[in-house]
């Protein structure tokens, strides 16, 4: 053991130094003083100096903190959870129409035109489900736009087809057929 005072080899069982009398640790756990050079040891050792006189005018101290024990971690505040942040009120989603069963049927009167409708009528419940109303309200203008032309196409078609099953059935009447 080394004497914290003059830094000379000391017996491990002493409890004063040898060498300058001074007391040694008695506390093994207590942080030990670096060992001293020879240099350091022969060097005569400096004496502590009486603290000065108080000023006229002192500076306030400031209070200072107990030191933290080495290798401990300090204790924490408590954490205060964030602050919340304000919900913004939802709006309900807008009824749109999607007109899927309108293009499903379309498909016997208009097959072209019916794919389209369809195409379209899906992706309105998705936009509005990602919060796209506009894109949705676009999607169902244009699955709409293809059912109307779609029906119109087909009431036009049908009609013709029956004015044509009409004139055929009354021409081939008005032939005799002779046995």
């Amino acid at each position: 053991m080394f004497c914290p005072q003059c830094g000379k080899e000391t017996a491990s069982g002493n409890s004063v130094c040898e060498h300058c009398g001074a007391p040694l640790w008695a506390d093994t756990n207590a942080p030990q003083q670096p060992q001293a050079t020879v240099e350091q040891a022969q060097q005569p050792v400096e004496q502590p100096q009486a603290p000065a006189a108080p000023a006229e005018n002192p500076v306030p101290q400031q209070p200072v903190a107990p030191q933290q024990p080495y290798n401990t971690v300090p204790p924490q505040p408590p954490v205060a959870p964030p602050p919340a942040y304000p919900q913004q009120p939802q709006q309900p989603a807008p009824h749109i129409s999607n007109y899927l069963a309108w293009a499903i049927v379309c498909i016997f009167l208009c097959w072209p035109l019916a794919i389209p409708a369809i195409v379209y009528a899906s992706k309105v419940n998705n936009l509005i489900a990602m919060g796209d109303y506009e894109g949705a309200m676009n999607a169902s203008k244009n699955a709409k736009t293809f059912c109307i032309i779609a029906t119109v196409l087909g009431a036009i078609a049908i009609v013709l087809g029956i004015i044509g099953g009409i004139i055929g059935g009354m021409a081939a009447s008005s032939y005799y057929y002779y046995y």
